[in-house]
């Protein structure tokens, strides 16, 4: 086994820049490969997984299946990126390449390193470097700062205020249509009517606003802001309606037999949460705001999955 927390990978770990230019002079290449991977990090065998190339400015990269996760540079500082693969095995390479006083790990959804007593995070999209201090252990260069999302009471309460007639409305309707069981349930015509159906009689609608990593997310998550969000006295409570029924099939049981959808009494009673939590989303940057922690420190974010997968997307469209 190669991955996890049970590794054999004959990785040998790095003191500075010339242990690798050593490590890469005294490998040869894989016979017959023409193309990368051809020159083992590890065991030769394991040449697919781990990989060392050089540059043409000299610098020597560590390669983990095709993403050069480190990179020991000339003038003997160390680039790091996860290369957005946020995994256990990411973790380990890390820690097996640099040796002692670096360890990694996957925390909050990023790959953490302890250098020295103090633990940064790997941000998306940037390098962490590493420098040798006077002592000769290593420190960053760039470290990065790390901040957690809090609730903007005020913001949040403001958001929450600019949709109460909407939420009025759902909670009206959920009153009126539940059952003695303390369930809800939507028909299939309803979604028909309400959608439309393809040339194959299929919903148009299918998307699912509780899965923010499903590609329909986003497209789902602008057209219930488009209904939410409309103010023509005509028109408005119908919009309201097909909102309501997309809420329903994210957080409702899909009766796929006949397109409709099922609300049990512990859904309903998480509805307003979720409305909530969508609504946070939506308006994030009223809803939120970031608290620096101290040089080193890291703590969980309970909210960082608003500003990740779909969410990060959706706000990049806007």
């Amino acid at each position: 086994m190669s991955y996890g927390y049970y590794r054999n990978s004959g990785i040998s770990w790095f003191r500075d820049y010339a242990d690798a230019v050593h490590k890469y002079d005294n490998t040869t290449d894989i016979r017959g490969r023409t193309e990368e991977p051809k020159r083992p990090l590890g065991h030769r065998k394991l040449t697919d997984s781990y990989s060392i190339r050089k540059r043409e400015d000299g610098a020597i990269e560590c390669v983990l299946w095709k993403t050069p996760v480190l990179t020991f540079n000339p003038d003997n500082s160390v680039d790091i990126t996860d290369g957005t693969w946020t995994t256990l095995s990411t973790a380990n390479f890390i820690e097996e390449v640099m040796g002692y006083g670096v360890r990694g790990r996957v925390f909050n959804g990023h790959i953490c390193l302890m250098v020295g007593d103090k633990e940064y995070r790997l941000e998306k999209d940037t390098k962490f470097k590493l420098v040798k201090n006077e002592q000769g252990y290593w420190t960053p260069a760039n470290a990065p700062k790390a901040v957690v999302h809090q609730i903007n009471r005020a913001g949040s309460n403001k958001v929450m205020k600019r949709y109460k007639e909407f939420t009025t409305y759902v909670e009206n309707v959920i009153k009126l249509r539940v059952n003695d069981q303390g369930n809800v349930r939507f028909s299939g015509n309803e979604y028909k009517e309400a959608f439309g159906v393809d040339g194959h009689g299929v919903l148009n609608h299918q998307g699912d606003l509780s899965r923010p990593h499903y590609q329909a997310f986003m497209q789902t998550l602008r057209q219930f802001v488009t209904c939410i969000n409309d103010t023509n006295e005509e028109t408005k409570h119908v919009s309201y309606y097909h909102a309501l029924l997309i809420l329903a099939r994210s957080k409702g049981n899909v009766l796929w037999a006949e397109d409709g959808v099922e609300m049990h009494k512990w859904q309903v009673t998480e509805l307003p949460n979720f409305v909530r939590n969508l609504f946070w989303g939506i308006h994030r940057e009223e809803c939120f705001k970031e608290v620096e922690l101290p040089d080193g420190e890291l703590k969980r974010d309970q909210y960082l999955r608003f500003f990740q997968s779909g969410w990060e997307k959706f706000h990049e469209g806007i």
